[in-house]
């Protein structure tokens, strides 16, 4: 008779158990999506910093991109104003380099006849945000 008792007891108990690790399931998954989020705005903003004050960083990453390019025929560089000038000062390179009143952010984006390479920091961070999704 006490057993008959008890079992519903254990039966409710282990819903609640179940409901409480569902629950817990959830919160971390929350916890794990924001702390992936903030992570990626501290990475934004220390990168925008870097990529501002050391200019070389973008030419080290046009060479970096030019070296998947197979074709090495016309390859048009374009990048921020306050950009192009600096990097067309650092030596003497075989591309051409467009300072693109439009663009307002570190990067580049380089253009040859096989497609374009989108080197701006936002789309680079864009596309490390989806591969976290």
């Amino acid at each position: 008779m006490g057993l008959s008792k008890a079992e519903p007891l254990i039966a409710r108990l282990n819903a609640y158990l179940g409901a409480l690790d569902t629950f817990k399931q959830e919160v971390l998954g929350r916890v794990e999506h924001f702390a992936t989020a903030l992570a990626l705005t501290f990475a934004e903003a220390i990168v925008l910093k870097e990529c501002t004050e050391h200019k070389e960083i973008t030419l080290a990453m046009i060479r970096k991109a030019l070296e998947t390019i197979e074709e090495k025929g016309d390859i048009l560089i374009r990048l921020p104003k306050e950009d192009a000038w600096l990097i067309s000062a650092q030596e003497s390179l075989s591309w051409r380099i467009i300072p693109d009143e439009e663009m307002k952010e570190p990067g580049f984006i380089i253009e040859t006849s096989f497609g374009d390479i989108d080197g701006r920091i936002s789309k680079q961070l864009e596309e490390l945000r989806k591969s976290f999704a």
